[in-house]
């Protein structure tokens, strides 16, 4: 199946595209302990995070509505294994597939911010 987002060319000034009104799922998966998507925010709104099962494995995820304009993504994580925690953060592509969005997420810097943005001609600034 094709993810609803993909990663963004270089130089442009975003890291992820997401289609306007698109929407896709992102969960978290513990490497090291366990990771959970502590709050999310995106297009000045806070996203619901809810439990899933993907792949027979409990996640935490968030569902994500392409804004048709640049907006950041910022993910606020827990860690289960303290200062050692680690993990990755995914997109569902559907059934069994998915693609990482962020392969090094540490418990020493537990929120991150991703940058969204429609692709094509749009211009982040």
């Amino acid at each position: 199946m094709t993810c609803r987002m993909t990663r963004s060319s270089i130089g442009a000034r975003h890291d992820w595209i997401v289609s306007e009104g698109s929407t896709t799922t992102l969960f978290s998966r513990g490497t090291v302990g366990r990771l959970r998507i502590a709050r999310a925010y995106y297009n000045s709104e806070v996203l619901q995070v809810f439990d899933k099962t993907i792949n027979g494995e409990s996640v935490t995820a968030v569902e994500v509505t392409g804004a048709g304009s640049c907006e950041n993504l910022l993910i606020i994580y827990g860690f289960s294994s303290g200062a050692f925690g680690r993990g990755d953060l995914r997109v569902h592509c559907g059934g069994d597939s998915s693609q990482v969005i962020d392969e090094l997420v540490l418990a020493d810097d537990p929120a991150r911010i991703y940058r969204l943005g429609p692709g094509g001609q749009h211009s982040c600034g």
